[in-house]
């Protein structure tokens, strides 16, 4: 056997000892922080958690054929005015085979997260970036506010993260292996489409990887020409998909669901640079800034200057023309999700995928100060490690803050069952507008799991926005507290946070609550207070 062939040998197998190490890391960081929050085992949730009880209901006590319900959810999801094909697919699939077992669910979705900060760290390593440059792409992408797709059940952008590192592996494969390039270019345009059709935002990124893709050829072939004529394909086929599922969105659902945060109506350039400072603000960008620094600094030092050149050339040189394409990419990305959020505002799971253009040009941007000074790259090392580590206690906190609500919920809905019987009245005092996705998830619980179809809904708004309270009634059969004529015949109360007051002064000529037994339950994180309380109370 010859040295070079030892040689190889030897860096393939440190290559896939690195890599094991790597994901042994990611899989520990994950595990620790979903088990010492407490978010593995915190049951079920308001938020989101809802539909896979009613799909798991349809599955089960109707007995509906698995394509007759996917039917059933794309056809809400249209009538909604939103486009999240895939992911309804998905979310049936995975009730099919997980049921309504949320710690099973939460396992799930934290395998999801291994696999997808593993499957970032994979591609930026495939396209040529050092280990520890690939390790920071993927926590800078998948570490911070936008965690929180990892310990929540419900979000699109949960399998939309995951698609998209999958899709930017065969994107690195294509670049990389000539002997299955066809293969993955095919492989690129099918999970970009499926990512596509998981959420609107996710389309938007369609037209950045495109670019990414024959950037990364040219870079291997050293011709533009040569690069957009071999990744014709890929390049053509996603900006169609993009324009296709564009158009549908805005001639068959048009840019205003539904739901009144949501969607886009009409362009607000306040509005929209506001939400692309949130994102470049959870995006680290201040390191880019730093780095940017750092570069024009060392063009002033002056030893990198070329024959006749000014200082304002040579930073054109060093700084911005090696960085040319980085730089399209960042604005490809983050303009198109500033103005989609610019309505609702950008936080927390909102982040991805846009937050993605950060960390990839955070490594581009340590490729090229490591060229020209590698103490001062240490410096933006430092930083990044800093950034993340910021970024640590928030996450950690937010996690806790999410398992103790849902470990809240599920105490009150298990003693509003104890303290009910199937036939027993109900009754739900809510804000429509405020509590709009727990009110149809209490419902769809207390229905579909406990057998409790008695209930009843008092809401308290000043006025209807959007209809939601119309709605809301609707929802619930018209079944409100007018309808019940003895109502002391109500045998539990939920009152849902920061209206228990309002429910005692406005119900004092029928309610006695020396009549009833009251429970509080804190740790609901409503209205920016973490201990937001709800009030049952359920007849002695």
């Amino acid at each position: 056997m010859s040295l070079a062939s030892l040689y190889s040998q030897a860096i393939a197998f440190s290559q896939r000892r690195s890599n094991l190490l790597v994901l042994l890391a990611i899989s520990s960081f994950w595990f620790l922080l979903l088990i010492s929050s407490g978010t593995l085992f915190s049951g079920f949730h308001f938020m989101d958690d809802h539909d896979f009880v009613a799909i798991h209901y349809h599955l089960t006590t109707k007995q509906m054929g698995f394509f007759e319900v996917i039917a059933q959810w794309l056809k809400i999801d249209h009538e909604t005015g939103r486009f999240r094909p895939f992911y309804f697919i998905n979310r049936i699939f995975q009730t099919q085979f997980l049921g309504i077992n949320v710690p099973l669910w939460a396992a799930y979705t934290g395998l999801q997260a291994i696999l997808t900060t593993f499957f970032f760290f994979l591609f930026a390593k495939l396209i040529k970036y050092s280990v520890l440059q690939a390790l920071l792409f993927a926590l800078l992408t998948t570490v911070g506010a936008q965690s929180a797709i990892w310990w929540m059940l419900g979000p699109a952008e949960t399998v939309g993260t995951f698609l998209l590192s999958v899709c930017l592996i065969f994107v690195a494969l294509s670049v990389t292996n000539s002997r299955w390039q066809t293969v993955y270019q095919i492989l690129v345009v099918l999970y970009a489409l499926l990512m596509s059709l998981c959420k609107e935002s996710f389309i938007l990124m369609l037209p950045a990887i495109a670019l990414l893709v024959v950037w990364l050829h040219q870079k291997t072939l050293d011709s533009w020409k040569h690069a957009i004529q071999k990744t014709s394909f890929v390049w053509i086929a996603l900006l169609l998909v993009c324009l296709c599922e564009l158009l549908f969105v805005k001639f068959s659902l048009g840019t205003t669901p539904d739901i009144g945060y949501a969607g886009v109506s009409g362009f607000s350039p306040t509005a929209t640079w506001d939400a692309i400072q949130s994102l470049t603000s959870n995006g680290s960008g201040w390191i880019i800034l730093a780095g940017l620094g750092i570069l024009i600094f060392q063009t002033y030092e002056g030893k990198f200057f070329a024959p006749g050149h000014t200082i304002s050339q040579e930073i054109v040189r060093k700084v911005f023309s090696p960085l040319m394409i980085p730089f399209i990419l960042l604005g490809l990305i983050v303009i198109p999700q500033g103005v989609l959020y610019a309505k609702s505002g950008i936080d927390q799971r909102y982040l991805l995928p846009g937050i993605i253009a950060y960390s990839f040009f955070i490594i581009c941007l340590d490729s090229q100060v490591k060229l020209h000074s590698k103490k001062l790259r240490y410096l933006l090392l430092i930083l990044m490690t800093i950034s993340l580590s910021l970024k640590l206690h928030p996450v950690w906190s937010a996690a806790r803050i999410f398992a103790l609500e849902g470990f809240s919920t599920n105490r009150l809905l298990s003693t509003v069952i104890a303290k009910t019987t199937p036939t027993d009245s109900i009754l739900i005092v809510t804000n429509p507008v405020a509590y709009y996705e727990w009110n149809y998830s209490i419902k769809k619980y207390l229905n579909y799991v406990a057998d409790r179809h008695n209930l009843y809904v008092l809401t308290f708004e000043q006025r209807d926005v959007n209809n939601f309270g119309r709605n809301l009634r609707e929802f619930y059969g018209d079944s409100t507290l007018t309808k019940i004529d003895d109502r002391q015949s109500i045998q539990c109360i939920v009152v849902f946070p920061s209206l228990n007051n309002a429910f005692l002064r406005n119900t004092s000529d029928w309610f006695n609550p020396q009549q009833y037994q009251e429970f509080v339950f804190g740790n609901f994180n409503r209205n920016l207070n973490p201990d937001s309380k709800m009030n049952v109370y359920c007849k002695k």
